[in-house]
């Protein structure tokens, strides 16, 4: 069987109790069975063939049998859902769960659920409260409900029920023509498209389940927060109906814990509707409180009336402080501040560990070596070679000053780019000015870095006695050699270096 809407497994999802279908004696088949049967029929003379589409209904694992992962892998992959409203389908922990199930794939006002009223019901689920249903019921001359066509179609109301039909059918048509038509809008050529990347998510919320009252202002929440790039765990209802669901349940809940970067709830009077193997709120909440250091933000309307509470403890906690009592609009608004305070301190978090990181590789540079910049002019290079050659052999690396055809400010930039990533600094005066050695020592103490070098040395060799520098540094030191390897000389300057 074909699938009207792409990208589906189902163009319809029906969703009943098992009360409602139950075969009476003397008849043939159910209620809910008689109707979508006719509901097929005359789906197909609107579309042209009941080939075409793809209606899902479960026949068999009703009743006491609990909903399956297989049952709820049809819903969410249905287009639409059918609904049959009545007291035992308001009594159903199943198909509480399939209704909120599939809520969380779409908005309740996005027209793709269909409630058809079996009863007469005293209050309808808050997710439903504003949708149309169709009424197959009505009362009789003495004011009570009676099921249309129960326990099948009678001649004296076959018109009304099958006009219902007709009605639910033309509707459920126009819908599924509208996503197929949104499903399948057109794209650009295939020469002609541009890939598409997906982005990597901004950050990831852990938006608690909420009880019935509160699933569209869940939604809400969610297609907001999605709007910014923000990936929602769970991705769907938490179900494990096997052998020691409780266990099965908190590891999976765990695991969406340790994703998310805040773990937002929704709160209300009312006590959540759970069958077994399902999860609920206060059990998201409980395993939230064992992860360190992730943040809980709560909500709740601040027109909730706590006084009307009977149970004290719930009405403390919705009154403490720990709760928001605020709009929606507002408490959505101050997640995305949130977040956005934790992006800052992440950031600033991650820069202080990358200027260590830094700092780290500059103190070892070159694997761990200690790294030393020799600063001369041009006449004394070949001293310079030497006291490279001879740090060499001590196992320091060293690097000298490029002298070629450079302009002056290329050999500025040289210079400070080794003062940028040396431990400490030769400077060789002994064939030059003062002017000169005042100027290095100057960019010396210019040069940004996070650490201080560790030593600038000085370095004479000449017998020719050299004008005082007149500059005053923590880490100056002046070294008057004869010879390089005197103990004065270079061994005092490594034993410093090292130190």
């Amino acid at each position: 069987m074909s699938v009207y809407v792409p990208h589906y497994q189902h163009d319809i999802f029906v969703s009943y109790a098992h009360v409602d279908n139950q075969i009476p004696p003397g008849v043939n088949e159910g209620w809910v069975t008689t109707l979508i049967k006719s509901l097929k029929i005359e789906l197909g003379r609107k579309l042209g063939s009941t080939d075409i589409f793809s209606l899902w209904m479960d026949y068999e694992l009703r009743g006491n049998s609990a909903a399956t992962p297989e049952t709820l892998e049809h819903l969410t992959n249905s287009a639409t859902l059918v609904l049959i409203l009545s007291p035992g389908y308001l009594a159903s922990s199943w198909c509480h769960l399939e209704l909120n199930a599939f809520l969380d794939q779409v908005d309740t006002h996005s027209g793709c659920v269909f409630v058809i009223e079996h009863d007469d019901v005293e209050e309808r689920l808050p997710q439903l409260s504003d949708l149309r249903g169709y009424r197959f019921w009505r009362r009789d001359d003495t004011n009570k409900t009676r099921t249309l066509a129960k326990p099948q179609p009678d001649p004296k109301e076959e018109r009304e029920y099958y006009n219902l039909v007709e009605d639910l059918g033309r509707e459920l048509v126009d819908k599924l023509k509208q996503l197929k038509k949104s499903a399948r809008a057109p794209s650009a050529p295939s020469q002609h498209r541009t890939p598409t990347v997906a982005l990597k998510p901004r950050a990831t919320i852990f938006l608690a389940e909420v009880t019935d009252d509160l699933q569209e202002q869940r939604n809400q929440v969610k297609r907001y927060l999605e709007q910014y790039n923000i990936q929602i765990v769970p991705d769907a209802l938490y179900f494990f109906p096997g052998d020691n669901p409780t266990e099965q349940l908190r590891q999976a809940i765990e695991a969406d814990l340790q994703k998310a970067t805040l773990f937002v709830q929704l709160l209300s009077q009312s006590k959540p509707f759970r069958p077994p193997g399902m999860s609920t709120p206060s059990l998201q909440y409980q395993s939230a409180q064992a992860v360190t250091h992730l943040p809980i933000l709560q909500w709740r309307d601040p027109q909730l009336d706590l006084n009307s509470l009977t149970d004290t403890d719930q009405r403390d906690f919705l009154d403490s402080t720990q709760v928001m009592a605020t709009s929606l609009e507002e408490f959505k608004q101050y997640l995305i501040q949130r977040l956005e305070k934790i992006e800052e301190q992440k950031q600033r978090e991650a820069e202080k560990r990358q200027k260590a990181m830094l700092s780290q590789q500059s103190s070892q540079n070159l694997s761990g070596y200690q790294f030393i910049f020799i600063n001369n002019v041009p006449k004394d290079q070949a001293l310079a070679d030497e006291i490279g050659d001879i740090l060499l052999e001590k196992g320091l690396a060293s690097a000298l000053p490029r002298l070629g055809e450079l302009t002056p400010a290329e050999k500025r930039k040289d210079i400070e780019n080794n003062l940028q990533d040396c431990d400490a600094v030769i400077m060789l005066y002994d064939n030059t000015l003062d002017e000169w050695a005042r100027a290095q020592l100057r960019l010396c103490i210019r040069s940004r870095r996070e650490q201080s070098l560790k030593i600038i040395a000085v370095f004479n060799k000449s017998p020719t006695e050299k004008p005082p520098l007149g500059m005053k540094l923590p880490n100056l030191r002046f070294f008057d050699c004869a010879t390089l390897k005197d103990s004065t000389c270079l061994p005092s300057f490594i034993q410093t270096l090292l130190r």
